[in-house]
């Protein structure tokens, strides 16, 4: 089983989990409120908030991941970690379009004004610079967890694909070696 193939694995269960809560198709919104909603990401910053955070995921997750690996295979992954996150932030003028069709249909144009207002304002200006530091400070408490979560991911889903005993062992040891790293982060 490949380190490497987590990322893929949240994002079909987020497209999955994605299906099942979309049951019914709502009506595409104005174009009143797609304009308005566009601006309100802008005003979000949204595009510097996703750079920040993938930026996050490379320095954090991603290279932590990597670190566990033999170095023979290291080569191979960091390729394809290089290219995910290539492709990532490829995908954030799309994010942002569909982030704005969603904005649109589920908030009211009033709504969207009011959040406009609130996150142009300065209290919501003061917020979005914060959230990258208070994500910043959140990374080392996640890091931590993430031994035992992947353990426990991993745990399940080897129980329902039966992993052999040789996949059990090589993820027991990227564990190890995770926590070894994180041993001492506040959890």
């Amino acid at each position: 089983m490949k380190l490497f193939a987590l990322p893929l694995g949240a994002l079909a269960a987020l497209a999955l989990a994605s299906a099942a809560i979309a049951q019914t198709t709502p009506p595409p919104p104005s174009p009143a409120a797609l304009e308005q909603a566009r601006h309100l990401i802008q005003t979000m910053h949204a595009e510097k908030l996703a750079d920040q955070l993938i930026s996050a995921i490379e320095t954090s997750v991603v290279s932590s991941m990597s670190k566990s690996l033999p170095p023979g295979k290291q080569q191979s992954v960091q390729a394809f970690e290089d290219a995910y996150l290539d492709e990532m932030r490829g995908m954030m003028p799309k994010l942002f379009d569909e982030m704005a069709v969603i904005y649109a249909t589920d908030f009211t144009e009033a709504e969207l004004a009011d959040m406009d207002r609130f996150y142009a304002g300065p209290t919501g200006q003061s917020m979005l610079a914060k959230m990258p530091r208070i994500s910043q400070q959140l990374i080392p408490f996640v890091m931590a967890q993430m031994p035992e979560v992947l353990g426990r991911a991993f745990d399940r889903s080897c129980e329902k694909t039966a992993c052999t005993a040789e996949q059990r062992a090589a993820i027991a040891k990227a564990l190890d070696a995770m926590k070894a790293r994180t041993a001492g982060q506040p959890s």
